[in-house]
Protein backbone atom coordinates (compact mmCIF):
# COMPACT_ATOMS: atom_id res chain seq x y z
CA UNK A 1 0.00 0.00 0.00
CA UNK A 2 2.45 2.23 0.77
CA UNK A 3 5.03 1.93 -2.21
CA UNK A 4 1.21 2.75 -4.38
CA UNK A 5 1.08 5.66 -2.76
CA UNK A 6 4.63 6.84 -3.16
CA UNK A 7 4.48 5.51 -6.91
CA UNK A 8 1.21 7.69 -6.72
CA UNK A 9 2.62 10.81 -5.57
CA UNK A 10 6.06 10.52 -7.73
CA UNK A 11 3.74 10.10 -11.07
CA UNK A 12 1.68 13.18 -9.70
CA UNK A 13 4.74 15.39 -9.38
CA UNK A 14 6.13 14.16 -12.73
CA UNK A 15 3.38 15.50 -14.37
CA UNK A 16 2.62 18.51 -12.70
CA UNK A 17 6.50 19.31 -13.93
CA UNK A 18 6.29 18.26 -17.21
CA UNK A 19 3.27 20.84 -17.46
CA UNK A 20 4.93 23.53 -16.20
CA UNK A 21 7.48 22.96 -18.53
CA UNK A 22 5.73 22.95 -21.73
CA UNK A 23 3.72 25.97 -20.35
CA UNK A 24 6.82 28.19 -20.55
CA UNK A 25 7.82 27.38 -23.70
CA UNK A 26 7.46 29.32 -26.50
CA UNK A 27 5.00 28.24 -28.91
CA UNK A 28 6.97 26.99 -32.16
CA UNK A 29 8.14 24.36 -29.34
CA UNK A 30 5.32 23.18 -27.61
CA UNK A 31 3.40 20.04 -28.26
CA UNK A 32 2.42 20.18 -32.01
CA UNK A 33 -1.14 21.42 -32.49
CA UNK A 34 -3.29 19.48 -35.50
CA UNK A 35 -2.79 21.59 -38.75
CA UNK A 36 -6.18 23.12 -38.29
CA UNK A 37 -5.48 24.84 -35.12
CA UNK A 38 -3.06 27.57 -37.11
CA UNK A 39 -3.50 30.68 -36.29
CA UNK A 40 -0.79 32.84 -38.16
CA UNK A 41 -1.91 36.69 -37.22
CA UNK A 42 -0.76 39.43 -40.40
CA UNK A 43 0.50 43.08 -39.00
CA UNK A 44 -0.06 45.65 -41.98
CA UNK A 45 0.32 48.95 -41.62
CA UNK A 46 -1.85 50.14 -43.93
CA UNK A 47 -3.73 48.42 -47.10
CA UNK A 48 -2.07 49.04 -50.20
CA UNK A 49 -1.53 47.75 -53.27
CA UNK A 50 1.67 46.57 -52.11
CA UNK A 51 1.46 44.84 -49.10
CA UNK A 52 -1.54 43.21 -50.76
CA UNK A 53 0.30 41.87 -52.79
CA UNK A 54 2.82 40.60 -50.70
CA UNK A 55 0.01 38.96 -48.59
CA UNK A 56 -1.20 37.51 -51.76
CA UNK A 57 2.50 35.68 -52.36
CA UNK A 58 2.26 34.86 -48.93
CA UNK A 59 -1.28 32.89 -48.75
CA UNK A 60 -0.10 31.07 -52.17
CA UNK A 61 3.10 29.29 -50.36
CA UNK A 62 1.13 28.27 -47.57
CA UNK A 63 -1.90 27.18 -49.26
CA UNK A 64 0.49 24.80 -51.94
CA UNK A 65 2.13 24.08 -48.02
CA UNK A 66 -1.62 22.30 -47.29
CA UNK A 67 -0.98 23.68 -44.17
CA UNK A 68 -4.35 24.68 -42.98
CA UNK A 69 -4.28 27.59 -40.99
CA UNK A 70 -6.39 30.77 -40.05
CA UNK A 71 -5.40 34.38 -40.73
CA UNK A 72 -6.29 37.67 -38.41
CA UNK A 73 -5.71 39.80 -39.99
CA UNK A 74 -4.95 43.56 -38.69
CA UNK A 75 -4.53 46.13 -41.77
CA UNK A 76 -4.75 49.49 -40.39
CA UNK A 77 -1.46 49.37 -37.91
CA UNK A 78 -0.73 53.03 -37.85
CA UNK A 79 0.83 55.41 -35.37
CA UNK A 80 -2.51 56.71 -33.97
CA UNK A 81 -2.09 52.90 -31.78
CA UNK A 82 0.24 52.67 -29.15
CA UNK A 83 3.04 49.77 -28.58
CA UNK A 84 1.13 49.24 -25.23
CA UNK A 85 -2.65 48.26 -26.85
CA UNK A 86 -0.78 46.56 -30.12
CA UNK A 87 1.12 43.88 -27.77
CA UNK A 88 -2.25 43.63 -25.58
CA UNK A 89 -3.97 42.78 -29.00
CA UNK A 90 -1.39 39.73 -29.72
CA UNK A 91 -1.70 38.92 -26.26
CA UNK A 92 -5.44 38.33 -26.62
CA UNK A 93 -5.41 36.86 -30.50
CA UNK A 94 -2.35 34.22 -29.49
CA UNK A 95 -1.57 33.70 -32.44
CA UNK A 96 1.23 30.53 -33.63
CA UNK A 97 3.00 33.06 -36.16
CA UNK A 98 2.80 36.65 -36.98
CA UNK A 99 3.90 37.79 -40.54
CA UNK A 100 4.80 41.67 -40.43
CA UNK A 101 4.19 44.11 -43.61
CA UNK A 102 5.43 47.16 -43.46
CA UNK A 103 7.63 50.05 -41.46
CA UNK A 104 4.85 50.98 -38.26
CA UNK A 105 4.68 46.77 -37.71
CA UNK A 106 7.85 46.53 -37.75
CA UNK A 107 8.54 48.68 -34.47
CA UNK A 108 6.29 46.01 -32.31
CA UNK A 109 8.38 42.96 -32.93
CA UNK A 110 11.18 43.65 -30.73
CA UNK A 111 9.48 43.64 -27.66
CA UNK A 112 7.98 39.97 -29.12
CA UNK A 113 9.53 37.25 -27.28
CA UNK A 114 7.42 34.19 -27.29
CA UNK A 115 6.04 34.02 -30.91
CA UNK A 116 8.04 33.00 -34.65
CA UNK A 117 8.09 36.25 -36.46
CA UNK A 118 8.50 36.96 -40.31
CA UNK A 119 8.70 40.41 -41.32
CA UNK A 120 8.45 41.36 -44.83
CA UNK A 121 9.44 45.01 -46.21
CA UNK A 122 12.05 45.81 -43.71
CA UNK A 123 14.42 48.44 -44.50
CA UNK A 124 17.21 47.49 -42.42
CA UNK A 125 16.74 44.96 -39.44
CA UNK A 126 18.78 44.66 -36.77
CA UNK A 127 17.57 41.67 -35.27
CA UNK A 128 18.67 38.03 -35.58
CA UNK A 129 19.96 35.96 -38.35
CA UNK A 130 21.58 32.31 -38.22
CA UNK A 131 24.75 33.62 -36.94
CA UNK A 132 22.89 35.11 -33.36
CA UNK A 133 20.88 32.14 -32.62
CA UNK A 134 19.99 32.23 -28.76
CA UNK A 135 19.90 36.03 -29.07
CA UNK A 136 16.89 37.75 -27.52
CA UNK A 137 15.11 38.34 -31.02
CA UNK A 138 16.02 34.63 -32.05
CA UNK A 139 12.53 34.03 -32.49
CA UNK A 140 12.39 36.86 -35.66
CA UNK A 141 13.83 35.90 -39.46
CA UNK A 142 12.18 37.77 -42.52
CA UNK A 143 12.90 39.54 -45.63
CA UNK A 144 13.76 42.86 -46.11
CA UNK A 145 13.40 45.59 -48.41
CA UNK A 146 16.26 46.39 -50.08
CA UNK A 147 17.48 45.36 -52.91
CA UNK A 148 21.24 44.83 -52.91
CA UNK A 149 23.60 47.95 -53.67
CA UNK A 150 25.88 45.39 -56.00
CA UNK A 151 23.03 44.74 -57.99
CA UNK A 152 21.24 47.67 -58.40
CA UNK A 153 24.47 49.55 -59.46
CA UNK A 154 25.08 47.10 -61.97
CA UNK A 155 21.73 47.45 -63.39
CA UNK A 156 22.70 51.21 -63.53
CA UNK A 157 25.71 50.75 -65.60
CA UNK A 158 24.08 48.95 -68.34
CA UNK A 159 21.30 51.46 -68.06
CA UNK A 160 24.13 54.31 -68.52
CA UNK A 161 27.09 52.87 -69.58
CA UNK A 162 28.89 56.35 -69.28
CA UNK A 163 28.52 55.82 -65.55
CA UNK A 164 31.36 56.53 -63.40
CA UNK A 165 30.05 58.78 -60.82
CA UNK A 166 27.18 58.35 -58.67
CA UNK A 167 26.18 61.09 -56.02
CA UNK A 168 23.25 60.17 -53.16
CA UNK A 169 22.34 62.97 -50.75
CA UNK A 170 21.81 61.80 -47.11
CA UNK A 171 21.20 63.90 -44.16
CA UNK A 172 21.41 61.33 -41.16
CA UNK A 173 23.67 58.52 -39.74
CA UNK A 174 20.32 56.13 -40.03
CA UNK A 175 21.91 54.75 -43.57
CA UNK A 176 26.14 54.02 -42.26
CA UNK A 177 25.66 50.93 -42.92
CA UNK A 178 23.91 51.14 -46.48
CA UNK A 179 26.06 53.75 -47.45
CA UNK A 180 29.12 51.28 -46.72
CA UNK A 181 27.62 48.80 -48.83
CA UNK A 182 28.00 51.29 -51.80
CA UNK A 183 31.43 52.43 -50.74
CA UNK A 184 32.45 49.08 -51.66
CA UNK A 185 29.57 48.16 -54.48
CA UNK A 186 30.89 51.18 -56.47
CA UNK A 187 34.22 50.52 -55.74
CA UNK A 188 34.09 46.90 -57.46
CA UNK A 189 32.30 48.51 -60.36
CA UNK A 190 34.79 51.50 -60.72
CA UNK A 191 32.34 53.64 -59.94
CA UNK A 192 33.24 56.91 -57.77
CA UNK A 193 30.51 57.91 -55.05
CA UNK A 194 30.21 61.47 -53.92
CA UNK A 195 28.20 61.81 -50.61
CA UNK A 196 26.15 64.96 -49.88
CA UNK A 197 23.74 66.84 -47.70
CA UNK A 198 20.85 68.30 -49.40
CA UNK A 199 22.21 71.70 -49.01
CA UNK A 200 25.31 70.48 -51.02
CA UNK A 201 23.26 69.32 -54.27
CA UNK A 202 24.27 72.13 -56.38
CA UNK A 203 27.86 71.32 -56.30
CA UNK A 204 27.21 67.46 -56.88
CA UNK A 205 25.95 67.89 -59.53
CA UNK A 206 28.68 69.44 -61.45
CA UNK A 207 30.48 66.46 -60.87
CA UNK A 208 28.34 63.24 -60.72
CA UNK A 209 26.87 61.65 -63.65
CA UNK A 210 23.69 60.02 -61.80
CA UNK A 211 22.33 60.34 -58.71
CA UNK A 212 20.88 57.92 -56.51
CA UNK A 213 18.10 58.15 -53.93
CA UNK A 214 18.26 56.30 -50.61
CA UNK A 215 15.31 56.28 -48.31
CA UNK A 216 15.06 58.53 -44.74
CA UNK A 217 13.03 58.60 -42.45
CA UNK A 218 13.99 62.16 -41.90
CA UNK A 219 11.17 65.23 -42.11
CA UNK A 220 13.22 66.65 -44.49
CA UNK A 221 13.45 64.05 -46.87
CA UNK A 222 10.16 63.74 -48.94
CA UNK A 223 10.88 67.27 -49.80
CA UNK A 224 15.19 66.73 -50.61
CA UNK A 225 13.90 63.76 -52.89
CA UNK A 226 11.73 65.80 -55.00
CA UNK A 227 14.43 68.69 -55.35
CA UNK A 228 16.73 65.81 -56.36
CA UNK A 229 14.18 64.70 -59.23
CA UNK A 230 13.56 68.08 -60.37
CA UNK A 231 17.08 69.63 -60.37
CA UNK A 232 18.53 65.88 -62.01
CA UNK A 233 16.26 66.55 -64.71
CA UNK A 234 16.90 69.96 -65.52
CA UNK A 235 20.56 69.42 -65.67
CA UNK A 236 20.17 66.20 -67.65
CA UNK A 237 21.28 63.93 -64.88
CA UNK A 238 19.49 60.30 -64.30
CA UNK A 239 18.18 59.62 -61.11
CA UNK A 240 18.08 56.11 -59.57
CA UNK A 241 15.50 55.60 -57.30
CA UNK A 242 14.43 52.69 -54.72
CA UNK A 243 10.60 52.57 -55.50
CA UNK A 244 8.15 52.74 -58.36
CA UNK A 245 6.95 55.48 -56.41
CA UNK A 246 9.47 57.85 -57.00
CA UNK A 247 9.42 57.10 -61.13
CA UNK A 248 5.43 58.19 -60.70
CA UNK A 249 7.15 61.47 -59.29
CA UNK A 250 9.14 62.36 -62.21
CA UNK A 251 12.68 59.97 -61.68
CA UNK A 252 13.75 58.45 -64.66
CA UNK A 253 14.11 54.71 -63.19
CA UNK A 254 13.83 52.65 -60.08
CA UNK A 255 15.35 49.29 -59.52
CA UNK A 256 12.76 47.62 -56.49
CA UNK A 257 11.87 44.29 -55.18
CA UNK A 258 8.99 42.32 -57.06
CA UNK A 259 6.37 42.04 -53.97
CA UNK A 260 4.50 39.46 -54.63
CA UNK A 261 7.89 37.67 -54.88
CA UNK A 262 8.68 38.81 -51.13
CA UNK A 263 5.90 37.55 -50.04
CA UNK A 264 6.57 34.10 -51.51
CA UNK A 265 9.87 34.25 -49.57
CA UNK A 266 8.42 35.28 -46.47
CA UNK A 267 5.69 32.20 -47.15
CA UNK A 268 8.84 30.15 -47.40
CA UNK A 269 9.88 30.89 -43.95
CA UNK A 270 6.57 30.78 -42.39
CA UNK A 271 5.95 27.08 -43.62
CA UNK A 272 9.27 26.13 -42.47
CA UNK A 273 8.87 27.26 -39.02
CA UNK A 274 5.45 26.07 -38.41
CA UNK A 275 6.56 22.36 -39.53
CA UNK A 276 9.32 23.09 -36.74
CA UNK A 277 12.25 24.77 -37.59
CA UNK A 278 13.46 27.49 -35.30
CA UNK A 279 13.58 30.89 -36.65
CA UNK A 280 17.12 31.55 -35.74
CA UNK A 281 18.43 28.61 -38.25
CA UNK A 282 16.63 30.53 -41.95
CA UNK A 283 18.82 33.75 -42.13
CA UNK A 284 17.50 36.92 -42.88
CA UNK A 285 17.17 37.38 -46.48
CA UNK A 286 17.24 40.43 -49.12
CA UNK A 287 14.00 39.89 -52.00
CA UNK A 288 15.37 37.34 -54.77
CA UNK A 289 13.31 39.12 -57.90
CA UNK A 290 13.34 42.73 -58.77
CA UNK A 291 12.04 45.27 -60.99
CA UNK A 292 13.14 47.96 -62.75
CA UNK A 293 10.58 50.76 -64.05
CA UNK A 294 11.26 53.56 -65.80
CA UNK A 295 9.37 57.15 -66.74
CA UNK A 296 9.48 57.10 -70.02
CA UNK A 297 8.75 61.13 -70.54
CA UNK A 298 11.66 61.90 -67.91
CA UNK A 299 14.07 59.21 -70.20
CA UNK A 300 13.37 61.06 -73.43
CA UNK A 301 13.68 64.95 -71.46
CA UNK A 302 17.14 64.13 -70.23
CA UNK A 303 18.08 62.79 -73.45
CA UNK A 304 18.95 58.93 -72.33
CA UNK A 305 18.80 56.40 -74.40
CA UNK A 306 18.54 52.82 -73.49
CA UNK A 307 19.48 49.61 -75.93
CA UNK A 308 16.03 47.55 -76.86
CA UNK A 309 17.86 44.98 -75.35
CA UNK A 310 17.38 46.54 -71.99
CA UNK A 311 13.90 48.04 -72.83
CA UNK A 312 11.79 44.78 -72.99
CA UNK A 313 12.90 44.03 -69.24
CA UNK A 314 11.26 47.39 -68.25
CA UNK A 315 8.36 48.67 -66.56
CA UNK A 316 6.81 51.55 -67.69
CA UNK A 317 5.00 53.81 -65.60
CA UNK A 318 4.73 56.72 -67.87
CA UNK A 319 4.44 56.73 -71.34
CA UNK A 320 5.85 59.70 -73.68
CA UNK A 321 3.25 62.25 -74.30
CA UNK A 322 1.08 61.66 -71.12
Amino acid sequence: MKTKFILYIFTFISFLLISLYLSYLPSYARQEKSEADVTILVLMTGNWEEFREILYGFENVLQDSGIEYNIILKDSINDEISDEDLLNEINRDNPDLIFSIGSRTHSIIHYIKDIPVVFSTYLKPNVNNSEVQGTEYDNITGVTFFVPVIEQFTIYKEIIPRLRTIGVIHNSDQNKDLITEAQQAAKLLNIQLFEGEPRTLNNLIRVVDAFWIIVENTSTSHESNKRIIREGTLNYIPVMAPDKKFVSAGAPFAICADFPDIGRQSGDMAVKILQGIHPSLIPIETPQKSNIYINEKTIESIGLEISDNIMKNLIIISKTGK
